[in-house]
């Protein structure tokens, strides 16, 4: 059973390419990567990922 992808995907796809390459993926290769999902939960996922790295709650 396939299962719907979330923010979550998003923000583990963000995490593996910078610690693989140090650089954060753009909004482009987002939206290629993740074409089936809806732009609110690509968002979170980015926004989640942004809190991270800056350390912020």
């Amino acid at each position: 059973m396939d299962r719907q992808m979330n923010m979550w995907d998003v923000y583990e796809y963000m995490k593996q390419m910078y610690l693989r390459s140090g650089h954060i993926p753009d909004t482009q290769s987002l939206q290629s990567e993740f074409q089936d999902m809806e732009q609110p939960e690509i968002v979170d996922g980015v926004i989640h990922f942004h809190k991270i790295i800056r350390g912020c709650p």
